[in-house]
């Protein structure tokens, strides 16, 4: 018998019920919720810090098994077909553990690879129905942006966490590479991907890093003494890039001027490093998600809406000679990265370049090839990102902070002294 959720009312899974359909962002919900099985594993999860996520709803991406129930993975075949999980990822057993009550599976790019399967409805944003959420981690942005559920778990290759959380005006991390486990998870790029969160504000992203990154211990109730300066990174070069919407570049300078003015110190540095990063972006994901992939997409082309298909196939073409260069580079830019961070505790830059569009451009589009410009660079890192929601016309944008590598809870501690500079 499966243990039943406690503290969910009749009222609450009507909201999730309904605003989840209007913006196309469930999968399925579960009804009552999943709770931790009393008989599961004592051990699972930050023992410190068992209640966490006490009676929190979370919602998962449906590409994250939930014992009892089959990954969709944004592929209509897999919705109807997938073998039922016989286990809970390795994500979700510390969620449950830390007390979490998994409520719904959210909507999500065909295998996280950027484009929407023409058959599943789109899910829309909820400050601007016509636009997208973006993805591919949508659903889990729409509900947290619509205010139904507080936390949702995500993966990110390239942004799919920060790229959407930032369209729906909610907080978005990445963690430092490897800092939550991606046992259970579908795989796009092993070598990029993570898993993370997306909520509301900042201290839920805090409690379930507790819950699920063994020896993540949080700073945010550690005091902030006003005289000790946070010196901020801004890679220029990135911030004048012509394609940026104008009216991002200028709210990114008011930001810098308020953030100044409270004392922060700004200091532009150089993107040389950070462009030789991204340059090693493509390739990667390119070439794993084709040895995932490309028997399938041989054996059986139908099973994929057109757009995945047309990525996959494009994905054929690297060469192992090219995965290997970019992991060469990938590996050379790495070596300097701790130098390169020396004189400043984090990088700041927009999420995204763009507001959000009314549909997800494909990577392969001209509009998609640069909707990771400050993203993608630092699933290449494997350094912690946030993104934090900031006023801006005509509608939030988001603002971008990155630390160095597992400085995860110190990330999340000048993010919550900046988060409330920006709105």
């Amino acid at each position: 018998m499966k243990p039943e959720g406690q503290g969910l009312s009749t009222d609450f899974y009507s909201a999730l019920r309904q605003r989840g359909g209007e913006l196309n962002a469930i999968v399925e919900i579960f009804e009552p919720a999943i709770i931790k099985d009393d008989t599961s594993q004592e051990s699972v999860g930050n023992s410190s810090t068992p209640g966490a996520l006490s009676e929190t709803p979370i919602a998962v991406k449906d590409m994250i098994a939930i014992k009892g129930h089959r990954r969709g993975n944004g592929n209509l075949h897999d919705m109807l077909e997938a073998p039922f999980e016989t286990e809970h990822a390795n994500v979700i057993d510390h969620v449950l553990a830390a007390g979490g009550q998994i409520v719904a599976t959210t909507s999500l790019l065909e295998y996280a690879a950027g484009a929407q399967h023409p058959e599943i409805p789109e899910t829309r944003n909820p400050l601007d129905e016509r636009l997208t959420a973006g993805g591919s981690s949508a659903g889990s942005a729409a509900l947290v942006g619509a205010g139904v559920i507080p936390l949702s778990v995500g993966t990110d290759t390239g942004g799919s966490i920060r790229i959407p959380a930032a369209y729906c005006g909610v907080v978005g991390f990445k963690p430092s590479s490897g800092a939550i486990s991606l046992a259970g998870v579908t795989p796009l790029a092993p070598t990029y991907d993570h898993v993370g969160y997306i909520a509301g504000n900042i201290d839920l992203i805090d409690r379930a890093m507790q819950a699920s990154s063994d020896g993540y211990i949080s700073e945010l109730s550690e005091p902030t003494h006003s005289s000790t300066k946070v010196r901020i990174g801004i890679p220029r070069a990135l911030i004048d890039d012509q394609r940026n919407d104008l009216r991002i570049v200028q709210r990114f300078r008011e930001i810098e001027t308020r953030l100044s003015e409270e004392g922060y110190e700004l200091t532009d540095v150089d993107t040389a490093l950070l462009e030789e990063l991204r340059s090693a972006f493509i390739d990667v994901v390119l070439f794993e998600a084709w040895q995932i992939y490309g028997s399938k997409v041989e054996n059986d082309p139908t099973h994929f809406g057109a757009p995945t298909l047309r990525l996959f196939m494009l994905s054929s073409e690297v060469t192992e000679e090219q995965y290997q260069i970019a992991l060469e580079r990938r590996a050379s830019a790495l070596d300097q990265l701790s130098n390169y961070l020396r004189d400043i505790e984090i990088l700041m830059m927009p999420t995204v370049p763009y507001f959000a569009p009314e549909s997800t451009p494909p990577i392969d589009s001209e509009l998609g090839s640069y909707e990771g410009l400050y993203t993608e660079i630092f699933n290449v890192s494997g350094q912690p990102a946030i993104t934090l929601p900031a006023a801006c016309q005509p509608m939030v944008m988001g603002i971008q902070l990155v630390g160095p590598l597992n400085s995860d809870a110190r990330l999340l501690r000048i993010a919550s002294s900046i988060a409330p500079l920006l709105l």
